[in-house]
């Protein structure tokens, strides 16, 4: 079993965003930037361990706990676009388990 790191990586408008999940390992966190557009079919690889690699935005402590959120907060979101039609901006190695995806 692996254990658990609990790094950050910080990924900006403009960066890797699929060679920061390649890096992160079970317990790091993810942090895209809010607002910015992340184009892509990004793969969400199989990885050994049971500790969560958090993928969120950086402003996830303006977004409301428990409660849905309306378009007047989507400045607060990174998005994660398709880069065709047909193709998903998100998708799973098989295998792949322990992601959570916040704001």
């Amino acid at each position: 079993m692996t254990t658990a790191r609990t790094g950050t990586i910080n990924v900006k408008a403009g960066d890797d965003l699929q060679k920061a999940i390649n890096s992160a390992q079970p317990g790091d966190v993810i942090i895209l930037e809010a607002g910015a557009s992340f184009t892509g079919s990004f793969i969400l690889p199989s990885k050994p361990g049971t500790g969560w690699i958090t993928i969120q935005s950086s402003a996830l402590a303006q977004l409301p706990e428990g409660e849905r959120v309306t378009p007047a907060q989507s400045a607060l979101m990174p998005k994660l676009i398709s880069p065709g039609q047909g193709l998903s901006a998100l998708k799973t190695a098989a295998g792949a388990h322990h992601y959570r995806l916040l704001g």
